[in-house]
């Protein structure tokens, strides 16, 4: 894993290819907490673009909880990218990238994701990808497409800090 720190005060973004492995027990979020506008940080929209040579673009606007004073620096964004190959969905071994697209206070933050296939192997297919936004450790918000892929590869309730 090779984190990216955007300049700034910006939060964290980790490309992770899917090590679902934890060595602490999950700490469940507090129930429906992003439906209800209670977690610090929560997913507003995910759009996934492709382009003709089989990359994609993913872009994932996060809102802060207005009523909670955001440390950017305890902010984790995990993104996870799925393939599939022949009837089994596998972790990606395509390149990933990111970058900030909009970092102002006060608006969502919107950062870009891009999954970039080494080649094209007609065996192998985009699968779908999983997001996971944390504050603090804890997991404030999930989304995943297809939603199969939430179930399937499920993110840890927490993470620390070196993860």
């Amino acid at each position: 894993m090779h984190p990216i720190q955007a300049s700034g005060d910006s939060p964290q973004i980790d490309r992770f290819l899917g090590d679902h492995s934890s060595e602490r027990p999950p700490r469940q979020p507090p129930a429906d907490a992003a439906a209800n506008g209670e977690a610090a940080l929560q997913i507003v929209n995910d759009t996934l673009q492709d382009a003709e040579d089989g990359s994609k673009k993913l872009q994932v606007a996060i809102k802060a909880n207005p009523k909670e004073q955001i440390d950017s620096t305890q902010e984790k964004i995990q993104v996870y990218f799925y393939d599939q190959d022949g009837e089994e969905i596998v972790p990606s071994k395509a390149q990933v990238t990111s970058k900030w697209l909009n970092w102002k206070s006060g608006e969502p933050q919107l950062v870009e994701v891009s999954y970039l296939p080494e080649s094209v192997d007609p065996g192998i297919k985009f699968a779908g990808y999983v997001i996971a936004i944390y504050y603090k450790g804890d997991l404030q918000d999930c989304r995943s497409k297809p939603s199969r892929l939430q179930k399937q590869f499920e993110p840890k309730y927490y993470i620390g800090t070196d993860e």
